[in-house]
């Protein structure tokens, strides 16, 4: 029995194919009466013939069991073992079988990439020259549409791939692609934004770097943009307060982390900007003034579902979901330009008197003294319940716990 191996030397290489055509040796290593489960010794070989040998002969439907062995590094055989099922089938005609299907398989693609050797005649190793060859039938079957499969060589082993295969290794790369594109953007990004301060502003320009550096500047321009958004584009009618309020960001250099999409805690960053927007546009804002009380934060939660890429372009959508006696539940939506949800958010926005000697303003009082309604607040959807209720067993074990 004749096979090809692509990890062997080029000792005894046939010119009339260009590969190696050895004669495998084969020999029981249990010579037991059963013969439908028997080791078999393959002498000459490594693991690069057990792996595709093993790889063909499973996908027999008369196998139960294949695997094999390699007894020591330095000898040059494999063990293989194959068990078949009850139709009493020789374990040696499944081998046989399976040799001549992998002979078949070599010989088909040196017969396809019969000109890797003539184009690379001094070459010292026929494995890179082959998967010269290969990659460009790959690319050639991408580009024609053609389907079927294909056999390349990866890491001294012969791997059948199919075209689903193909199909995943191509989006890895393509994704590999994106993401040092984008690191290429980003690095781009700062050098001219550093070489427009310095011309803009010479030696002030160092007092930029200093002020980014102890304040948040990005965050206070955003909401004074926010206020002054509301002071110019400003509504006759009042506002409903439990519409949806959007705000549009895009991820920037800034937001992203080392995996090149955007960092997990400016989420809650741009909900401080959604919650900002809403309190401000409905006029809650200046009802909570009146009423010398504020809002503050006391429990959020973020459910990440995909990754927001680099200059990806984002409408945060942030609606009033319910109130109860001291607090209003407000959700908040990560959408894409798809109409995708990417990341939505849950918060408990407490409110809090300015005075603790004043009466307390409840959430209801404060919707009515905006719109004016005596209705309650909106019946709480079932997942926020459970929200609710896993912060307050929260709590409730940590205050046993002192």
């Amino acid at each position: 029995m004749k096979y090809f191996n692509m990890a062997a030397d080029d000792k005894g290489a046939d010119p009339e194919i260009g590969g190696q055509l050895r004669r495998l040796e084969v020999m029981p290593l249990d010579s037991g009466e059963d013969e439908t489960c028997v080791t078999f010794v393959l002498h000459g070989e490594d693991h690069t013939l057990g792996n595709s040998l093993r790889y063909i002969i499973a996908k027999n439907p008369d196998v139960v069991f294949c695997g094999y062995s390699i007894p020591h590094p330095s000898e040059n055989r494999i063990n293989l073992r194959i068990q078949t099922n009850g139709n009493c089938i020789p374990a040696v005609d499944v081998l046989r079988r399976g040799l001549s299907e992998l002979t078949a398989m070599c010989e088909h693609m040196l017969a396809t990439f019969e000109t890797a050797v003539e184009e690379h005649k001094d070459a010292q190793n026929l494995e890179d020259n082959l998967h010269t060859q290969i990659m460009k039938k790959k690319r050639k079957s991408r580009d024609e549409g053609e389907g079927g499969e294909v056999c390349f060589i990866e890491n001294e082993a012969n791997i059948l791939s199919t075209e689903s295969d193909l199909r995943t290794a191509r989006s890895v790369e393509w994704a590999v692609m994106g993401r040092v594109k984008n690191l290429i953007l980003v690095f781009l990004a700062i050098i001219v934004t550093a070489v427009l301060l310095r011309r803009l502003l010479g030696v002030y320009a160092f007092i930029v770097p200093l002020l980014y550096m102890f304040f948040d500047v990005n965050w206070s321009l955003r909401v004074t943009w926010i206020v002054l958004r509301r002071i110019i584009f400003s509504r006759a009618s009042t506002p409903d307060f439990l519409e949806v309020f959007e705000t549009t960001f895009i991820v920037l250099p800034s937001d992203i982390d080392l995996n090149l999409h955007m960092n997990n805690a400016r989420y809650l960053r741009e909900c401080d900007f959604g919650r900002i927007n809403l309190w401000i546009s409905s006029g809650m804002m200046r009802v909570m003034r009146k009423s010398r009380c504020g809002v503050t934060i006391a429990t959020a939660s973020v459910r990440y579902r995909r990754s927001l890429e680099l200059f990806q372009k984002v409408f945060l959508k942030t609606r009033v979901i319910a109130w109860d006696e001291s607090a209003f539940y407000l959700e908040q939506q990560f959408t894409g330009e798809d109409g995708f949800v990417y990341a939505v958010a849950l918060t408990k926005n407490t409110v809090v008197q300015g005075n603790k000697r004043e009466k307390f303003i409840s959430p209801e009082e404060l919707v009515h003294q905006l719109t004016g309604w005596n209705a309650p607040s909106p019946p709480i959807p079932h997942d926020l319940h459970l929200w609710i209720q896993y912060n307050s067993a929260s709590s409730a074990m940590l205050k046993n716990a002192l």
